[in-house]
């Protein structure tokens, strides 16, 4: 499962490779949140965005999970240099539940590249797949898909973000509050004036999805 690493107890939480603060003001509410933060979570940024365990079994077509980035190859980024943990617990999930056929959709930003988006976003989908057909899940069961910068990411609540040198050595530090339902297309990202507050929000819009397409 993805496990969250906490770094303050009250209100800082690091997840992946971005650090999450989260301003709460009533007791009540950070239980809720700890309990949440601490069931082994995936978060699905769908257009009812919510948070989905890999331990549900309440199953529907449709049904999406963010998954963690992976590390890609620095020179074209079209080589996957390290899997994350939490693929393995998808795979377990997977074996758990053989009846669920997924879709593995990657989303990358909207900037141009010399490749093109489309290409690298199915090449990345389609390496996860074989991540995952490499560990014993059948190739039949995962369907990759490329989505480009076509999808763009929500933010589902309120949320200030603390930059890490792994999305940009120069931003390091910095903290930019995300409103709730900010939605992160180039609409919003153009008219942004500070350059890491630019990039952040292009990063996050790059990431992995996995969706339940057929439930046998």
């Amino acid at each position: 499962m993805l496990k969250l690493e906490v770094l303050k107890v009250h209100q800082v939480y690091k997840v992946d490779k971005i650090t999450v603060s989260i301003n709460l003001k009533m007791k009540k509410i950070l239980q809720i949140l700890t309990f949440i933060l601490f069931s082994n979570v995936t978060f699905a940024q769908t257009d009812s965005a919510r948070f989905y365990k890999l331990t549900d079994t309440n199953f529907w077509v449709g049904k999406t999970y963010m998954l963690k980035e992976p590390t890609w190859n620095i020179t074209n980024g079209l080589y996957m240099y390290n899997a994350p943990t939490c693929f393995d617990s998808v795979i377990l999930f997977l074996k758990n539940n053989p009846k669920l056929t997924i879709e593995i959709g990657y989303h990358t930003d909207s900037r141009p590249v010399p490749c093109t988006l489309d290409t690298i976003s199915y090449r990345r989908a389609r390496l996860i797949k074989e991540y995952f057909v490499s560990n014993g899940i059948s190739p039949t069961r995962i369907v990759p898909r490329g989505y480009a910068g076509r999808v763009p990411r929500i933010i589902e609540k309120d949320t200030t973000i603390i930059m890490k040198n792994e999305i940009n050595d120069k931003c390091q530090d910095k903290s930019f509050f995300f409103k709730r339902n900010t939605v992160l297309d180039d609409n919003f990202i153009n008219k942004i004036q500070d350059l890491c507050f630019k990039e952040l929000a292009h990063y996050l819009n790059s990431r992995p999805e996995m969706k339940l397409i057929k439930i046998e």
